[in-house]
């Protein structure tokens, strides 16, 4: 027994003598055995789990440092490596003592201070920045220190060390080349759960796994032309791939009516859960409208899925489309629901801006999608309340030829 814990070998009993002497024996026994069991999955998740650390610090663009109590270096990613010129056995350069004076001596300074202070350190964007030659070009950090605080709660105010990151100021964003390969992937990942969810709905509405209600069979339908959809978006992420040069949209006579007949019917699931009518107004004849269709439809059917989610239940939305004099056509959807709070309607159309309290789970992105897409047409966009419970958003197509 004084053994265990002596020697990296697992320690076994072999004791001959009463019954009650071989039972402790083989009990002891069974015990080192699942203790070389428990020793063994530990290391291998400890090992797993700092693989996962190192990975993820390797992936970030920026240099980071992890040191201890005595600048002695715990941890150190791969531009941290390659800005400060170290070896990738870091026994030849154990600690900042060892690097090069122009980094020592600032990074040994923020060391300090962090350790007497037992704070983060804050630089000062005007002094602080440090201004180093890397691979013969000029470059520009900014310093950020963090304590990395003892876990154990009887050493409250003990440190393990310092975490530091060094902001390159510098830094480039995502290049063309890089954007392309980043959408090529997101497609790529994203075809296998998207062929996977189509193939079950097919199942399904075909009735291989048992009948089903005409409910279920709307639902499913609905759900169907949904992955449709996904699935240009892929192609889209696809096309920015294979292109270098932006290419102008595809130009067709597009029929308003009609879409925006088909986007109702696709609304009306959502609509008829929430006991809303949807009452569509449009003049007999209307001038083709010269555009990208599929731009059209999105921009139409965020306002109309907008006015469906906000809408009261048990209440009216009216879509309105019209010819102008002025040489466009509106279209407009009204609904009834809460207002617009007059504080934040200057930023509706902003980038992932919702109102508080709306739910979570939207993104915020629809109107500012329908915005840019506006824009490039030449069109216009806005609302406004539309009385004491409702609001109206509207869109100005230009009729125009795009050239």
């Amino acid at each position: 027994m004084r053994q265990i814990g002596t020697e990296e070998k697992t320690i076994f009993l072999n004791l001959k003598g009463s019954e009650e002497v071989e039972k402790l024996s083989n009990e002891f026994n069974l015990m080192s055995i699942r203790l070389q069991g428990f020793q063994k999955d530990s290391l291998q998740k400890a090992i797993k789990n700092y693989q996962i650390i190192e990975d993820a610090l390797d992936s970030w663009p920026e240099p980071i440092l992890i040191l201890n109590q005595i600048s002695n270096f715990t941890c150190v990613n791969k531009a941290a490596h390659k800005i400060l010129k170290l070896p990738q056995d870091l026994n030849k350069i154990p600690s900042l003592f060892h690097v090069k004076a122009e980094w020592k001596a600032p990074l040994l300074n923020i060391c300090n201070a962090v350790l007497t202070t037992k704070d983060r350190y804050h630089p000062d964007k005007e002094k602080d920045v440090l201004s180093l030659v890397v691979e013969n070009k000029k470059a520009f950090y900014l310093p950020w220190a963090y304590p990395i605080k003892k876990s154990e709660a009887y050493y409250p105010d003990s440190l393990e060390g310092v975490f530091i990151i060094l902001q390159d100021l510098l830094h480039k964003p995502l290049s063309s080349a890089t954007k392309v390969d980043a959408y090529e992937r997101i497609a790529h990942n994203f075809q296998t759960p998207l062929n996977d969810v189509r193939m079950a709905i097919h199942l399904c509405t075909e009735g291989t796994v048992g009948p089903l209600t005409d409910k279920q069979q709307e639902i499913l339908i609905s759900a169907r032309e949904k992955c449709d959809q996904l699935e240009k978006l892929m192609q889209s992420l696809l096309s920015l791939s294979t292109h270098v040069k932006k290419e102008l949209p595809s130009v067709q006579n597009v029929d308003l009516s009609s879409l925006i007949s088909s986007l109702i019917k696709d609304a009306k699931l959502e609509a008829d859960q929430k006991n809303t009518r949807i009452l569509f107004e449009a003049p007999a004849y209307l001038t083709p409208l010269k555009a990208n269709r599929e731009e059209i439809k999105t921009i139409l059917e965020n306002l109309l899925q907008n006015a469906v989610h906000y809408a009261t239940p048990g209440s009216e939305i009216k879509v309105v489309l019209q010819e102008t004099e002025n040489k466009f056509i509106k279209f407009s959807v009204t609904n009834q629901g809460p207002l617009i709070p007059p504080e934040y309607r200057k930023y509706i159309f902003k980038k992932n801006f919702k109102v508080p309290g709306q739910p979570k789970k939207r993104a915020g992105l629809g109107l500012y999608i329908a915005k840019k897409s506006v824009q490039g047409m030449k069109g216009k966009i806005g609302f406004r309340n539309a009385g004491r419970n409702g609001t109206i958003f509207w869109v100005k197509f230009l009729l125009s030829p795009i050239t």
